[in-house]
């Protein structure tokens, strides 16, 4: 068997210089589908889920706060003060749905199973967070709403309320589009008013 001690050793070099800690990204995995839970299912204790994310939090920030004068602690405290916000904020989200998309049946439907709503909920969830200079959490976070929509929405990006989007999949937002209130976009990218 050959000694492949050179090649441990080069790609324990470039670990060394590239500290990439891929644990980040299923902790974030996690730590999303808890906010999610959080906020919207009814069979969710709320305050023990919420200590919960503390924790979860806690481990955010040991594997990805890597500026030091930025206090990751004060962040979560900040972040959790914006959860209800996001939850009228999503209300309006599924109210536009509901209005914009003559398939849609109810709120329940558009909560449980549209993909768009599911992306801009976690858009509007990591939004705050990449505000708060703790931008690559909120990244992760809406990775995994791509990952499972097919909609691609920088956390960056500035979205005003009662948005929805028809036939979502494929839809890319950039960090640097700004969508005002009251609006629908399809998936031919079309603007329209909504509501």
């Amino acid at each position: 068997m050959p000694d492949n001690q050179d090649i441990i050793q080069r790609l324990d070099a470039f670990k060394k210089e590239n500290p990439l800690p891929f644990m980040l990204r299923e902790e974030v995995k996690v730590f999303t589908q808890q906010l999610f839970r959080t906020l919207f299912d009814n069979q969710t204790n709320t305050k023990q889920s919420l200590r919960d994310l503390s924790f979860t939090f806690e481990k955010l920030v040991r594997l990805a706060c890597w500026e030091p004068q930025l206090n990751c602690q004060k962040v979560w405290e900040d972040y959790i003060q914006e959860l209800p916000l996001i939850l009228e904020l999503l209300h309006l989200d599924a109210k536009a749905i509901l209005a914009g998309d003559p398939a849609s049946q109810s709120l329940e439907e558009i909560y449980l199973s549209y993909p768009g709503f599911y992306a801009i909920a976690i858009y509007r969830l990591a939004h705050p967070l990449y505000l708060l200079n703790f931008p690559l959490v909120p990244r992760l976070m809406t990775e995994v709403a791509h990952s499972k929509t097919g909609v691609d929405i920088h956390p960056g990006a500035q979205i005003g309320h009662s948005f929805c989007m028809d036939h979502a999949t494929g839809i890319v937002i950039g960090e640097t589009t700004q969508i005002g209130n009251h609006v629908k976009l399809n998936r031919e990218l079309l603007l329209e008013r909504c509501l």
